[in-house]
C-alpha cells in the first residue's frame, strides 16, 4: 500500500502515473477516465459522493443565493454580498467542469488512450523524454502546491474554533444571527418579551450554540454565562440605539454641529433586524430591557455607551413594575428624584439578582448532598462552616469558635 501511496510523491513523474493520480482522485468522485480499468466503482461511493453533492451544492449555490439576493439587501451589506457572490461562482466552475466531464465521458477515455499512446512512442533517457519528465515534474510540483494551499486553508478554518479557547462559532457574526431568531429577546412586539422563563430558554439555547461545553456546566456556571450574554447584548443594542440616533440627527440637521464619527462596530450592518419594528424610538427607552439580567461594561467595545456631553436629555424612562402594574413614564428633566428613583430600581434589581444566584447556587449542591452518609454530611458542614467562620471573621477580633458553636446549635434545633 505503501508504494502506492509513494506514487503521488515528485519521484514519480512520468506520464502514465501522473495520469493514474489523476483516475485514482476522480474515480471517488465516480468518473473513471482510463479505459485500461475494468474495475467497477463500489455502490457506497456512488451513496457518498452523492451525499457530498447535496451538501455542496446547498452551501455554494443554494445557501449562497439566499444570502446574496435575500438576506444582504435586508441589511444593506453590498460588500458581503459581492464577496460571497465571488466566492460562490469560483466555487461553481469546478462543478461545472466536473459535470461536463461526465456528459463527455467517452470523448475523455479516448483522448487519454490517446496521450498514453504517443507516451509510448518516446524513446527513453533521449533527450526529448528527459526534457518530458522536467517539465512534468514542474507541473506535478505545481499541483501538489495548489492542493495543500486550498486544503489547508480549509483545515485552519475549521481549526480555528477549535484552537481557540472559548470558540465554538467559525464568525462571531453568527451569533448576532442566533439572537436575531430569537425574538422574545429583541422585539418589544413579542408575545414572550415580558416572558422571564421563554427568553432564559432563549439564551439557554444561544449557550449551546456559543459554547461548546455548556453541556457540562453547573446550573450556576450556566447562570453566569446567561448573564454575561445578555449584559454584552444589552451593551450591543445601546450601542447601536445611540448610534442610529446619532446618524438620524446629522440626517435632519445636515447645517448643524458635526460629531466627530469613530470607526463603526465590526457587526453594525448585521444589527438592522432592531429597525424592523421601530426598535430605535426618538422618546422612550425601557430600562428594565433585560428584567433580572445585569448590566456590565462589556459593549462592542468593551465599553458602556455614554451619552456625549451636552446632548439633551428629553426622553423619557419606562419603568416596568415587576407586580404587573403599567408602566408609567417619567420625564428625565423633570426632578432629580426621577433619575434617583430609576437609580435605586436598578440597585434593587441587581440585588434581587444577586441573591437569585446564591440561591441557584446553594440548590445546585443538593443532589450531591443527598448522597452523602451522616458522617460525611456532618463533615460537610464542619467544613463549610469553618469557611464561612475564616472568611467573615478573619480580621474581626470577636470569639469565632462561639460564633460556630451558636451556629450548630442552631441548625440542630
Amino acid at each position: 500500500m505503501w508504494s502506492e501511496v509513494k506514487k503521488f510523491g515528485l519521484q514519480y513523474c512520468d506520464l502514465p502515473t501522473m495520469l493514474w493520480n489523476v483516475a485514482f482522485m476522480l474515480r471517488a468522485l465516480t468518473l473513471n477516465i482510463d479505459s485500461r480499468n475494468k474495475t467497477p466503482i463500489p455502490i457506497f461511493v456512488y451513496l457518498l459522493c452523492l451525499l457530498i453533492a447535496l451538501g455542496y451544492f446547498f452551501v455554494y449555490l443554494v445557501s449562497m443565493g439566499w444570502f446574496v439576493f435575500v438576506r444582504c439587501p435586508e441589511t444593506g451589506d453590498l460588500l458581503s454580498a459581492m464577496i460571497v457572490f465571488s466566492l460562490g461562482v469560483s466555487s461553481e466552475i469546478g462543478t461545472v467542469k466536473l459535470v461536463y466531464m461526465f456528459l463527455h465521458i467517452g470523448k475523455i477515455k479516448k483522448i487519454v488512450a490517446e496521450t498514453l499512446a504517443c507516451d509510448a512512442s518516446v524513446v527513453p533517457n533521449s533527450r526529448f523524454s528527459n526534457n518530458l519528465l522536467t517539465t512534468l515534474r514542474a507541473v506535478k510540483k505545481r499541483a501538489m502546491i495548489f492542493w495543500v494551499v486550498i486544503i489547508s486553508n480549509g483545515i485552519v478554518y475549521v481549526m480555528k474554533p477549535i484552537l481557540l479557547p472559548g470558540r465554538h462559532l467559525m464568525e462571531d457574526k453568527f451569533i448576532l444571527f442566533e439572537v436575531e431568531k430569537k425574538e422574545c429577546i429583541w422585539n418589544r412586539n413579542d408575545p414572550d418579551y415580558n416572558n422571564s422563563q421563554a427568553r432564559r430558554a432563549a439564551w439557554e439555547e444561544i449557550g449551546q450554540i456559543i459554547y461548546h461545553n455548556w453541556n457540562s456546566l453547573k446550573y450556576f456556571e450556566k447562570d453566569v454565562k446567561v448573564l454575561e450574554m445578555s449584559k454584552k447584548w444589552r451593551n450591543i443594542r445601546d450601542y447601536y440605539k445611540k448610534e442610529k440616533k446619532r446618524q438620524e440627527k446629522e440626517e435632519t440637521n445636515p447645517k448643524g454641529p458635526k460629531i466627530t464619527k469613530k470607526r463603526l462596530y465590526s457587526y453594525f450592518q448585521y444589527l438592522g433586524f432592531l429597525d424592523q419594528q421601530n426598535y430605535i424610538r426618538s422618546h422612550t427607552t425601557n430600562v428594565s430591557d433585560d428584567e433580572s439580567f445585569t448590566s456590565g461594561n462589556d459593549g462592542p467595545e468593551n465599553q458602556e455607551p455614554q451619552e456625549e456631553e451636552g446632548e439633551e436629555e428629553e426622553e423619557a424612562i419606562e419603568v416596568k413594575i415587576e407586580s404587573g402594574s403599567q408602566k408609567r413614564s417619567l420625564p428625565k428633566a423633570v426632578t432629580p428624584m426621577a433619575k434617583r428613583s430609576v437609580t435605586a430600581l436598578r440597585r434593587t434589581q441587581n440585588n434581587e439578582s444577586h441573591s437569585a444566584a446564591i440561591r441557584n447556587f446553594l440548590l445546585s449542591l443538593i443532589p450531591d448532598v443527598e448522597t452523602l452518609n451522616e458522617q460525611q454530611y456532618m463533615n460537610f458542614r464542619l467544613e463549610v462552616l469553618n469557611l464561612l467562620n475564616s472568611i467573615k471573621f478573619e480580621n474581626a477580633g470577636c470569639n469565632n469558635e462561639s460564633w460556630l458553636i451558636s451556629t450548630l446549635a442552631h441548625d440542630e434545633n
